[in-house]
């Protein structure tokens, strides 16, 4: 099965990667078994609040990121409406409020999907939702060249580290479907 699922409707609906995401809930499941063996071998009154705070935190991650895993709504969707996307949470971006895509790198995370998004052309719900993440992009100088080229207007990073495709599979995806103006 292709990493991408596509529908009858030719839309292109991507999902997060269960393996990745196991490959994440380890360490925390690990953190929290430390705590308890903390708990077990050194007794409750030698740090109980750090080994308490190991398995409060190593099994909350934990099961926050297995939720994660096993998610049924796609995280990225791009159909003949446009972007659909839920992390971040943006919902849907209308092909004619996307100024431009693109792949960058940042920093902690190998690859993102930027799309740079004309406010003005937007509904006043989903700009008050870009404007959020204007803030984002002065931490990451490529960002930042890659909103320099639409006049300043607000960038969405889309982490597609965690999906289940792969950057250059992504691009061609989205080479094939979108058209600019003039094509």
């Amino acid at each position: 099965m292709s990493a991408a699922a596509e529908d009858a409707d030719d839309a292109i609906r991507i999902f997060t990667s269960r393996w990745k995401m196991a490959a994440l809930v380890l360490p925390c499941f690990f953190v929290a078994t430390v705590g308890l063996r903390g708990l077990w071998l050194e007794g409750i009154e030698h740090n109980l609040l750090v080994n308490v705070m190991l398995i409060a935190i190593g099994i909350g991650g934990g099961l926050i990121l297995a939720n994660m895993a096993f998610e049924r709504e796609p995280v990225l969707t791009i159909d003949a409406e446009g972007v659909t996307c839920r992390r971040p949470p943006t919902g849907l971006i209308p092909w004619e409020a996307i100024a431009g895509l693109g792949m960058g790198k940042v920093s902690l995370l190998r690859k993102v999907l930027l799309i740079a998004v004309d406010t003005p052309a937007t509904e006043p719900a989903l700009a008050a939702k870009v404007d959020r993440f204007r803030a984002s992009t002065l931490l990451n100088p490529a960002v930042s060249r890659f909103q320099g080229q639409f006049k300043g207007g607000a960038v969405i990073q889309v982490p597609i580290s965690l999906l289940d495709v792969k950057a250059p599979e992504l691009q061609r995806l989205l080479e094939e479907r979108v058209h600019y103006a003039g094509d």
